[in-house]
């Protein structure tokens, strides 16, 4: 995975590579009495090993900590967040951090605000998904400025020097429209999200290139920006199901737009996968109770969040280190929405 050369070894690291907890390896490395002598020589003995060095400077500081980190979202309802606030959390509890979650709720005017709650609230960093509205970084920097260290995850901004960690979407894309492509489909429809997002972009790079890369021919008018709700879905694949064009094969921006797609598709009195194969994002729950179940590309939102706390963690107790950028893989979920 893509990293700084100047990576600093932390308690995440030993205890992922001696199979423990986080919290474990804290109080071994200070000879808590709860932990097992045999158990605190190995620990000490992995840390020898790795270099590890403890942040003294944090350690003298630790009054002036807060001990609590602050998460942005668009929206929680939303599963892959939900379910890299589990991963955040999981971890953070562990450690004896605090989560303040906020909503930006799509919106560049509320994401700003929350910005500002965060610094108020003293938090001792963020962790931060931007709003499709959001162009201008000068809040985030703003914070940059204060010392408040920011890790952004799943959309990630690109003019901000800061640590980044993502889904493989690009992967993800090309690993779909391949299976449409293996499967018989040849017209392709590719149901775009919002062209400002960065994990949108991505995506429709993926489909396009891997369409190219059969040597088969790209129809532009059937590449369409939608929202990201099952009602956007729905209503763009009417649109289409009621033109000239004909695709026998989707791919949906998430698994909402593909579910609405679906539904318009049934509407239609075609049938899923004879007539159209149908392919979302996100492997959220609903994709495996519609019927047909959805075949979908799980991003993995967990880890992604598990992920982005440990770098922000990095950065909280070491100011200096270099942003790195981390790719989460992504895995195609072979389910009945596609042909065998």
């Amino acid at each position: 995975m893509p990293g700084s050369s100047s990576k600093h070894v932390t308690i995440f690291d030993i205890a992922e590579k001696l199979g423990i907890s986080a919290s474990t390896v804290s109080r071994a490395l200070k000879d808590h009495p709860d932990i097992k002598d045999s158990t605190k020589v190995e620990v000490k003995k992995m840390a020898r090993h790795m270099n590890y060095e403890p942040n003294v400077l944090a350690s003298g500081l630790r009054m002036s900590v807060s001990k609590t980190i602050g998460i942005i979202v668009p929206k929680i309802a939303n599963f892959f967040y939900s379910s890299a606030i589990e991963g955040i959390e999981e971890l953070a509890y562990d450690l004896g951090y605090r989560v303040v979650i906020s909503q930006n709720q799509e919106s560049f005017e509320r994401e700003i605000e929350n910005t500002k709650a965060m610094f108020l609230g003293r938090v001792d960093g963020v962790l931060a998904s931007i709003s499709k509205q959001t162009e201008s970084l000068n809040h985030f920097k703003d914070l940059q400025s204060k010392k408040i260290p920011i890790v952004f995850f799943n959309r990630i901004p690109r003019d901000i020097e800061a640590s980044k960690v993502f889904s493989d979407d690009y992967k993800g894309a090309i690993l779909a429209t391949s299976h449409l492509v293996r499967t018989g489909c040849r017209q392709l429809c590719h149901l775009q999200g919002p062209k400002q997002l960065s994990l949108a972009q991505n995506r429709r790079n993926g489909f396009v290139n891997a369409v190219e890369n059969y040597q088969m021919k790209v129809d532009e008018d059937l590449i369409i920006e939608t929202g990201q709700e099952m009602a956007d879905g729905y209503h763009t694949m009417k649109e289409i199901l009621g033109s000239a064009k004909k695709p026998d094969g989707i791919l949906a921006f998430n698994d909402r737009v593909a579910i609405g797609a679906m539904k318009a598709i049934k509407e239609k009195g075609l049938k899923i996968p004879d007539d159209i194969s149908v392919i979302g994002f996100s492997n959220a729950p609903e994709s495996q109770i519609i019927e047909p179940s959805l075949t979908t590309v799980e991003q993995s939102g967990k880890e992604v969040g598990k992920r982005a706390f440990k770098l922000l963690l990095d950065r909280i107790r070491d100011k200096s280190l270099l942003p790195e950028n981390y790719i989460v893989d992504t895995k195609l979920i072979l389910r009945n929405s596609t042909r065998d």
